[in-house]
């Protein structure tokens, strides 16, 4: 929890603030799985996107997306900063500079 990551096919970034070890629907059908085999059976993570970037992506800000792990890489902050719509709890999410993500 807490790192941040890019989609792979989609390009936003986002923060991950929990994950499920399978999907709690049937998400074979979704947009972006079509290449992934047996999508109900991944892990999938709950995102908080950059506002700038689902804006670009889908015409409008979301506050979350539901993402296969095979969908998703490691973002380093370092090529820029996420814009949440929401701002996280600071006192429940710090910064780990050590190690790169929310904590």
């Amino acid at each position: 929890l807490g790192q941040t990551v890019k989609h792979k096919l989609f390009n936003f970034k986002g923060v991950v603030v929990a994950w499920d070890p399978k999907p709690h629907m049937d998400v074979s059908q979704w947009d972006g799985l079509q290449g992934v085999d047996n999508p109900n059976e991944k892990p999938f993570y709950h995102i908080r996107p950059d506002i700038n970037d689902c804006i670009r992506e889908f015409g409008g800000p979301r506050t979350w997306r539901y993402v296969c792990q095979d969908n998703l890489e490691p973002y380093d902050l370092k090529h820029g900063r996420i814009e949440l719509e929401m701002e996280l709890d600071e006192e429940e999410w710090g910064w780990d500079n050590e190690n790169g993500w929310f904590a």
